[in-house]
């Protein structure tokens, strides 16, 4: 059988936040200043990493043929952001199945370096591999105000799919045990003092 991309990446809402770094690190800027590649030479230094990622990337050129919001098919294929449009100020959720409780106490301002996965569905996040109804399990409810919508591009498009950028800036408002095992923190995204993450097109702010 061959090897899934998926064996080399987390599903949706499983990433391991707990380690992400707890210091600010340095600002993420200069790359928008990159010229823009086919998508296959911009993959080629993942080739060592992924070896079947050809058959990925034509699998995915070849189901973003009629691209939304005015994509090339290579932009569609490898998901870009600067033109996916922003979601409006809402509540999204993410679940884990881990405590993250004592990272996360109330007045405290962390930052996600990783791009993060959320839904605005909770539904969503009773299936298993999301959060489910057992075992040590964070429920994140973040307010947020530039999240994009990448339901269109995403596989999983019943799961209305919103994505939070690298360096999403937020402040831990309160948090909730309402059932052994399972705690809900409620993150408010916030404007950062300095720009962490360089917008690459005026869309994104």
């Amino acid at each position: 059988m061959g090897t899934s991309l998926l064996e080399y990446t987390n599903p949706p809402y499983l990433s391991d936040i707990s380690e992400e770094p707890k210091q600010l690190l340095e600002p993420i800027s200069g790359y928008a200043h990159e010229s823009l590649l086919p998508l296959e030479e911009a993959c080629e230094p993942l080739l060592n990493i992924v070896p079947s990622l050809p058959a990925h990337i034509w699998i995915a050129k070849q189901n973003s043929k009629n691209p939304p919001n005015d994509l090339t098919q290579d932009e569609s294929a490898a998901i870009p952001l600067a033109k996916i449009p922003a979601a409006p100020r809402q509540t999204v959720w993410r679940g884990l199945h881990l405590d993250l409780s004592k990272d996360c106490p109330p007045g405290e301002k962390i930052t996600w370096w990783a791009f993060s996965s959320c839904t605005t569905s909770l539904s969503v996040l009773e299936s298993d591999l999301y959060l489910g109804n057992v075992g040590t399990r964070t429920l994140f409810s973040i307010e947020t105000i530039n999240g994009l919508i990448i339901r269109s591009h995403s596989h999983f498009t019943t799961e209305d799919e919103i994505l939070l950028l690298s360096g999403t800036f937020l402040e831990v408002k309160s948090q909730l045990n309402p059932a052994p095992d399972l705690h809900v923190i409620h993150l408010q995204q916030k404007i950062p003092p300095h720009v962490l993450l360089e917008p690459p097109f005026e869309s994104i702010s």
